[in-house]
């Protein structure tokens, strides 16, 4: 495995270079026919060069950061999904600028067809990067497993409709399922992540209100039914806040941060009774204290939300350093028996000389109350609880 990792790093870096090669060539090319079909050629198939050479120029200057993501195994996925999305888009691209598209259609129809297939396209493939490497992350497992089956149904949608005629989306309603899917989902895979990992069983009362949402719309659509009495308002609302709150937990946050952390979800749990209560009444005081009682605590809520954020990359090396202990594989030991001092795989193994067989187990640190990772801290007490620790929770020992 070393050697192919080896080999591949070697593949990508010659890959990376020729990239650039590429993406320099492309804009001299481009700038050098453009000049000439200004001067001479001003409605002929240089145009179309010069399309063809800005962008590939664009396609070679993205791919090599996605290359960059193939590199690491825990952002392979979602190098390889942001490439294929890179190429599926070139090739559109190439379609449209040399009137290949009109095979599929006439000739507004298939630059539309196209064009609108980009479009779905830029929409999902990020989201889909982003779940893909949720996966590989112990947070993010189940989260991101979640929404890659989303993504992808909505991606499905979104082509279906862009090559479907007029005639047909009022019966496919395929924009009804890729909306309502992709609203639900996101607030479900927020109030999703981290499950697994702790013990906030509320976050399914939020999973289960996107569904529902979704259904309700949904069904009104399939059903005629365009009056709102305020239910769908209420369901989805109840979703937004469980997901809020669940990712205000989940920030990396120490000591009295975590009472900020709560002070955020209750504003932003304020804003969303007041408009549920608007909603409720069909938004009759739309110009009066309730809106702006959602107004401020909606202001409030927002700059506290963005005030979380800014806390957990200021305690990001909290996450760095569990990262580092999840990439350990092998250890240095000497074995009692014939001291010989070797290099040996996690688990369950033999000594290189003397045969005995070694077990080896290595496990974080956590907090015997709240059940927080310990690792490298240096107080005596737990930054999430404020628990006293003894010596069996204090750092390095596992």
């Amino acid at each position: 495995m070393p050697t192919l990792q080896n080999l591949w790093y070697t593949v990508a870096m010659v890959l990376r270079k020729i990239l650039l090669r590429i993406t320099l060539w492309s804009l001299i090319a481009a700038a050098v026919v453009g000049a000439v079909a200004v001067l001479f050629y001003p409605e002929t198939v240089a145009w179309k060069v010069i399309g063809t050479a800005i962008s590939t120029a664009c396609a070679a200057a993205v791919l090599i950061p996605l290359l960059m993501l193939v590199d690491k195994p825990r952002t392979r996925a979602s190098g390889f999904v942001g490439a294929a999305a890179l190429l599926a888009i070139y090739v559109l691209d190439m379609m449209m600028i040399w009137d290949l598209c009109t095979a599929f259609g006439t000739r507004w129809r298939g630059y539309e067809e196209c064009l609108c297939t980009i479009g779905s396209i830029l929409v999902t493939a990020p989201p889909a990067m982003i779940y893909l490497f949720g996966i590989n992350t112990v947070l993010g497992r189940i989260a991101g497993f979640v929404g890659t089956v989303l993504t992808a149904f909505v991606f499905i949608c979104l082509v279906v409709l862009s090559w479907t005629p007029y005639a047909m989306h009022s019966t496919l309603n395929a924009d009804v399922f890729a909306g309502a899917v992709s609203a639900a989902g996101a607030m479900a895979t927020a109030a999703l992540l981290g499950a697994g990992t702790d013990r906030r069983h509320w976050r399914w009362v939020g999973v289960a209100t996107a569904a529902i949402g979704a259904g309700i719309v949904i069904y009104a659509k399939f059903r005629g039914l365009n009056e709102s009495n305020g239910t769908v308002e209420v369901i989805f609302s109840i979703a937004i806040v469980v997901a809020h709150a669940n990712l205000a937990e989940v920030c990396p946050l120490v000591g009295r941060q975590r009472l900020f952390g709560r002070i955020t979800i209750l504003f932003t749990a304020i804003t969303f009774v007041i408009l549920d209560i608007m909603a409720i009444r069909h938004w009759e005081d739309s110009t009066g204290m309730l809106a702006r009682s959602a107004g401020a605590t909606g202001i409030i809520a927002s700059f506290c939300s963005l005030a979380l954020i800014v806390l957990a990359f200021i305690n990001r090396k909290l996450e760095t350093v569990r990262v580092a202990f999840e990439s350990v594989k092998q250890y240095t030991v000497i074995c009692p028996v014939c001291a010989t001092k070797q290099t040996l795989p996690v688990g369950e193994s033999h000594c290189c000389k003397c045969r005995l067989v070694i077990r080896a187990q290595f496990e974080e640190p956590h907090c015997p109350k709240c059940n927080y990772v310990l690792l490298m801290l240096t107080s005596d007490r737990c930054p999430e609880c404020g628990e006293p620790l003894n010596n069996a929770a204090a750092p390095g020992g596992y």
